[in-house]
């Protein structure tokens, strides 16, 4: 339930923060991420298709062992976005978010008044159905731990990431270099020049303007890397690459 793993603080504060994706509809996915020790998953609305009861399952899963969890959205409508917050997650990550309005969007829909415009309801799953905190207190409290997410992915981003990174409430920014490479009018190239000069233009201007920045890392090689570059979030893929990576790293062992 919201405010209840910090993970709002860890990431302001910059500590290590391991999340993953999650694309396969199951609880007990998401007790195996947390029992493996990850901190916040992402559930992958964007891609994957859930259910109004399959999310709120999941939701509780990932709260029975106090890790936090976040819904990827494929935009920022706002009815969409109060909904998912009312079940009780601890924040929103909207992709391809190209201009400083979009962003803003995103902030209104996660934050009640006076910061936001989300739909007052203090009875909800995420209030603890009333029995929490009480009315006077919980909208503050709500928005003091909702987290907000932004994804880069668009050369229209790229060039508002100045603005969007002036925005006090967005917490994290990430990016997505397949998209980008697509935007660039090179898809399936995300090693080409243009778009990892944009990578590296994103990472270190959200670094500048203190925003936590999540990179992703595939390989336990790779997450030492990234960490070793100062990043401390990052991103070790979904359930479904894990279970594929392992799958063919085993039975590759077992044919050699």
């Amino acid at each position: 339930m919201i405010g209840q793993t910090n993970i709002r603080e860890r990431l302001r504060n910059n500590d290590v923060v391991i999340s993953a994706m999650l694309r396969f509809p199951s609880p007990a996915a998401m007790e195996i991420m947390a029992l493996a020790g990850v901190d916040l998953v992402i559930i992958d609305n964007e891609h994957y298709p859930f259910d109004e009861e399959t999310m709120i399952d999941l939701v509780r899963a990932a709260d029975v062992h106090h890790m936090a969890c976040a819904v990827r959205v494929p935009n920022a409508e706002p009815a969409r976005i109060s909904q998912i917050m009312d079940y009780g997650v601890d924040g929103i990550l909207v992709p391809s978010v190209d201009s400083y309005e979009e962003a803003m969007e995103l902030v209104n829909a996660v934050k009640y008044a006076p910061i936001g415009t989300r739909g007052f309801c203090p009875i909800t799953r995420a209030a603890a159905y009333g029995f929490g905190k009480p009315a006077s207190e919980y909208a503050q409290f709500a928005n003091d731990h909702s987290v907000v997410m932004v994804q880069i992915e668009t050369r229209e981003g790229l060039a508002d990431l100045d603005r969007i990174l002036s925005i006090p409430q967005v917490d994290c920014i990430d990016y997505g270099p397949s998209d980008l490479a697509a935007s660039f009018g090179v898809p399936g190239r995300n090693d080409d020049p243009m778009v990892q000069a944009a990578v590296r233009e994103i990472i270190d201007k959200a670094r500048a303007a203190g925003k936590n920045v999540c990179e992703m890392a595939y390989t336990p090689e790779a997450v030492q890397e990234v960490l070793e570059r100062g990043i401390r979030h990052v991103s070790i893929g979904s359930d479904q690459q894990i279970i594929a990576a392992g799958a063919r790293a085993m039975i590759q062992a077992a044919r050699d």
